[in-house]
């Protein structure tokens, strides 16, 4: 009843994020209501569960490792295994997906591009808000026009200024410092 209330006002606008945390129902009702681009972070292995049968209704997605073997029905131990998910994902549906790896950076993949974008490895201060930082920029990247390669490393960037500071968002978070336009080499990021 409330997300029906809020409907208009979701429309209006370029892209509505979720998590796996609302209820499979809520979910659902979003994945049949809304006509802007469906964003989904899965969330945790268990709560990526309840969005599979629903994938192909989501623009993007940024699962784990985990959650994109969950939701493609898949082993994801290998790079090859990684890659076969974001396409199997694709085929269902999904216009992008962005596998979170840790350490590792971030696999991307659409309809014409794939890779990953190295981690930007700095002092790890707290885990907490990392996710949700890469999400945000993957959003933002998208709005802005950003290729999938693009957006991978500016959520690349978000996650490690999120990685830095104590609390789970970074006071130094911004346009940026997610996305430096100085001293540019062919893809819009400072060359270090």
């Amino acid at each position: 009843e409330y997300l029906a209330r809020c409907m208009d006002f979701i429309n209006c606008c370029d892209i509505c994020v979720l998590d796996a945390n609302i209820s499979r129902e809520a979910i659902e009702f979003l994945t049949k209501n809304a006509s802007v681009p469906l964003f989904l972070d899965p969330v945790s292995a268990a709560k990526a569960s309840k969005t599979k049968d629903l994938i192909g209704c989501f623009h993007t997605v940024k699962p784990n490792r985990i959650e994109a073997g969950i939701l493609a029905g898949s082993d994801t131990s290998t790079d090859e295994g990684l890659f076969a998910a974001a396409d199997s994902l694709l085929s269902k549906g999904v216009k992008k997906v962005f596998i979170s790896l840790g350490e590792e950076g971030i696999l991307y993949t659409d309809e014409s591009n794939r890779g990953i974008a190295a981690p930007i490895l700095g002092k790890v201060v707290n885990t907490t808000g990392a996710g949700d930082a890469a999400m945000a920029a993957l959003a933002w990247g998208w709005i802005k026009g950003l290729s999938a390669k693009q957006c991978a490393k500016a959520a690349c960037r978000a996650s490690s200024l999120a990685l830095e500071c104590e609390g789970a968002v970074n006071g130094m978070m911004n346009e940026e410092a997610i996305y430096p336009r100085n001293r540019t080499q062919g893809d819009g990021f400072v060359v270090f």
